[in-house]
């Protein structure tokens, strides 16, 4: 193994072996074990990890057709969002080293449409050093808008048939900067979506995952993607569309107001 990926292993192991002394009395339910271990082996801190068991054993018991794992995790999801803080404006360094940042979500999630505008933005102080990229071969035309903005930017893009195609190519090894990466919503081999892109969080490419989320949605469909990429990191989240729907207007309040996010 590489010497990045022997750590990786060797902070799954310490982190598996803790749960043997996990912080749960013996009659917890099976859901909130499972939340526990999942969030462990994830390398979450363990005083975070307290206050959430706390939180989860405080809940009423899930109504018996109702599926315990799923239950919690819900109410795990939920409590992390509240939690989390706006993020202030993005600013790049003049001189940066070679980062990736992956815009994820479901189809239709506004994943181009906000590299695009990120790219307008950023190309006008770090063109020479700003990249776009796509490993989405299946979107023809999502791809084509891509290249129109690049070539209309100035700015180098590249596609890629596949993650692994992204991570063997010579423009991680050559190019020092900022590369927006457009990823799949779905794949066609037998692998998951997640179990694809975590082979790009094991390499050793410095990379942040950004979820993408439509205002569109309904709350229960944002959960959803929000518990299918968490295995990934999640850096930030991009609202998108939000001039489409009156759903914006209720998510500025909810954040603004109520401190809480779907």
């Amino acid at each position: 193994y590489s010497s990045a990926a022997s750590d990786v292993y060797k902070r799954q192991l310490n982190n598996y072996l803790k749960m043997e002394k996990m912080p749960l009395p013996d009659d917890a339910p099976e859901g909130v074990i499972e939340v526990y271990k999942q969030l462990s082996l994830m390398g979450i801190e363990e005083a975070y990890l307290t206050k959430l068991l706390q939180h989860l054993l405080g809940l009423p018991l899930p109504k018996s057709d109702s599926k315990s794992d799923d239950y919690y995790k819900t109410h795990a999801m939920r409590w992390m969002m509240r939690r989390i803080s706006i993020a202030p404006p993005i600013h790049f360094q003049d001189n940066p080293t070679q980062v990736v940042h992956a815009f994820i979500g479901k189809s239709s999630s506004g994943k181009t449409s906000s590299i695009c505008k990120l790219a307008n933005i950023i190309a006008t102080k770090q063109r020479d050093s700003l990249v776009i990229a796509s490993i989405d071969s299946s979107k023809l035309g999502g791809n084509e808008l891509l290249r129109v903005y690049a070539k209309l930017l100035s700015i180098k893009y590249k596609e890629f048939n596949s993650v692994d195609e992204f991570i063997e190519d010579s423009l991680l090894a050559n190019h020092r900067g900022i590369i927006l990466l457009d990823t799949p919503s779905h794949i066609s081999s037998g692998d998951s979506l997640t179990d694809a892109l975590l082979n790009l969080k094991s390499s050793n490419i410095l990379i942040d995952f950004h979820l993408c989320l439509s205002t569109t949605e309904k709350q229960i469909h944002m959960d959803k993607s929000v518990g299918q990429f968490s295995p990934l990191g999640i850096k930030t989240l991009v609202f998108t569309k939000q001039y489409s729907t009156v759903n914006s207007l209720q998510l500025n309040q909810s954040i603004h107001e109520k401190n809480e996010l779907p």
